[in-house]
């Protein structure tokens, strides 16, 4: 008899105890915040009432005589794993893209991330960390259904029901005192409403992606640049278009994840910086003249081909949904205007290596993939082909094409690759002569550890990033300061920052822009966008969003009618006074 008594003394504070497991364990989980540096701090550690309401309709659920309910129970786990996962991907995305998780447009990006990771990590490595991403997701499931189960068991006991309303109670009253009070509480705040929050970044983005879509739209329809569409009565004299090139090859060369934290960030200026010092002596010997700037990508981390669309088209193209609206609506690009003036226009894009039909958006006269390059040398992890050997194709192929009469000017859109993550391995630059087939490449095909292993060191990782830009960069200068001319304007350029990973989470979306001739009237026209002269970007320079490139290079280039020009001047103005950009924008 004492034994049963003093089982039915203790019971409710076992139904306590449970309850506050409960409300604990599973509020952890739906409170994680948004950077991992986070984790398990103040901003992490409190209470949910998201939690504590669930908690209460399960006693409410009990206190009415109603049976125990498997259906609920299984909808409460689901919304906590749910919850947790969406932080979890949303944490991921802040700490890798620099940029909140939106639900509808990144889970297209599925497939790029598990290419990203077989690259780093090697197939089954990546698989097996899938498979451990499912059974982790899997397993807290069960986990929570099971704590869940347990804690309505205990809800047939009116302590535990009325432990739940005094929980509830609590958590309200101390959620509406800590908003209310504000800025007067400081220090740790004991509830956390994490979970109820990440519902409401989704939904307000999903509400965001229709506003931003009918703007989009509205900004690819009025085009001050329409004049020159096929068809249109008004059509502008096309001599008129980049006649102040005076026929001059462009070569836009984008390099891999170069950015301002390249040039600025002690860790890895002084790796970049004195190449870019050599080579700024080098194109002074050789008779070139240079400028450097900056200019804002409209992303971080990856998505070349966005800061691509954004330069060619004059749209600023910051997520996946505007890149296939700029795909499928008629904009006229940087490519149709060099089209028109009577230029050849060619890409080579050594990354594509599958069916690339976006490609056929731009026009261009001819799209070099991996399949239509010549190139023997080994393939290793995403750098496909060393960037060198991508600039000697170019200038023995569409630069130095057998002469039918005179060749038409070139306009070429080149997206380079060997400073792509993983960073590895670097090759050398050596003399143009001797690249041959590529085979000359096999001697760096193996050279130090495999990405997986290095990617277990941030030391590591972050050396091989500094090598690998240092590498590009002295590819394309010296390319350029053996082959350019003043028949020549170069433009050359980091596409987006790379990953935080390297640069930390407030690194900015800033990119160091180059332009060299031997032309210097056709690079001093960049001194309207604050470009100084040299390869080095002066750090008060005023950056300039990648959007208004398409106008300003039609503008800078052509003598334009009066009506065109003010139409280019006045969208031009109007993106480049935009608001800020932003993790969130």
């Amino acid at each position: 008899m004492i034994d049963r008594h003093a089982r039915r003394a203790v019971r409710p504070f076992i139904d306590i105890a449970v309850l506050a497991l409960a409300w604990s364990v599973l509020s952890l989980a739906v409170g994680i915040p948004a950077r991992p540096d986070a984790l398990f701090t103040d901003w992490h550690i409190g209470l949910s009432l998201e939690v504590a309401i669930g908690l209460g309709l399960l006693a409410a659920w009990r206190a009415l005589g109603l049976p125990r309910n498997r259906v609920w129970i299984a909808l409460f786990t689901a919304a906590v794993v749910l919850t947790a996962t969406i932080q979890l991907a949303d944490m991921t995305a802040r700490a890798v893209v620099a940029r909140p998780l939106n639900i509808v447009l990144d889970i297209t990006l599925i497939p790029a991330l598990f290419d990203v990771m077989q690259t780093t990590l090697g197939g089954w490595r990546a698989t097996g960390a899938i498979i451990a991403i499912i059974a982790l997701i899997v397993l807290s499931a069960f986990l929570v259904y099971k704590l869940l189960h347990l804690t309505d068991r205990r809800m047939g006991n009116p302590a535990a029901r009325v432990g739940a309303g005094v929980i509830v109670l609590v958590a309200a009253g101390l959620t509406a005192g800590q908003h209310s009070a504000g800025a007067l509480i400081a220090g740790y705040h004991p509830m956390n409403t994490g979970g109820m929050r990440a519902w409401e970044i989704q939904i307000d983005k999903f509400a965001e992606n229709q506003r931003r879509r009918a703007a989009f739209l509205q900004a690819a329809t009025e085009d001050p640049l329409n004049g020159w569409r096929p068809g249109n009565g008004s059509t502008p004299p096309e001599a008129s278009l980049f006649d102040r090139l005076n026929g001059a090859d462009v070569l836009l060369i984008y390099i891999e994840s170069y950015g301002r934290s390249a040039v600025e960030d002690p860790l890895y200026a002084d790796t970049v910086r004195p190449v870019l010092e050599r080579l700024d002596a080098r194109f002074t010997d050789a008779g070139l003249s240079s400028r450097s700037g900056w200019m804002t990508a409209p992303m971080v981390g990856g998505q070349s081909w966005l800061a691509h669309a954004t330069m060619l088209s004059g749209l600023w193209i910051n997520d996946q949904a505007f890149f296939h609206l700029f795909v499928a609506e008629p904009r006229l690009t940087l490519v149709d205007m060099f089209n028109r003036a009577g230029y050849r226009t060619a890409a080579y894009m050594p990354a594509i290596t599958l069916p690339w039909p976006e490609g056929r958006r731009y026009d261009f006269d001819r799209i070099y993939e991996v399949r239509d390059m010549d190139y023997a040398g080994p393939k290793w992890y995403w750098g496909t082909i060393p960037d060198q050997w991508v600039l000697d194709f170019l200038e023995r192929g569409e630069r130095q094409r057998p002469a039918e009469g005179d060749r038409a000017p070139l306009f070429v859109k080149a997206a380079l690759i060997s400073s792509h993550a993983p960073w590895l391995p670097t090759p050398e630059v050596v003399p143009w002569e001797t690249l041959g087939d590529g085979e000359i490449y096999d001697q760096w095909a193996g050279q130090g550890d495999p990405p997986h292993v290095v990617w277990r060191d941030q030391d590591r990782i972050q050396q091989k990033y500094r090598e690998s830009v240092a590498y590009s960069i002295e590819a394309v200068g010296d390319y350029v300061a053996n082959f350019a001319d003043d028949e020549t304007l170069v433009i050359f350029l980091g596409d987006h920052q790379p990953a935080t990973l390297i640069t930390g989470l407030d690194a900015g979306f800033d990119v160091p822009v180059h332009v060299v001739s031997g032309d210097r009237n056709l690079v001093d026209a960049f001194a309207d966008l604050d470009f100084r002269p040299g390869l080095i970007p002066a750090a008060d320079a005023t950056p300039h969003r990648m959007d208004i490139f398409r106008n300003w290079m039609v503008q800078a280039y052509s003598s334009l009618p009066e009506s065109v020009e003010d139409g280019l001047v006045s969208e031009t103005e109007a993106e480049s006074t935009a608001p800020a950009i932003s993790p969130d924008s």
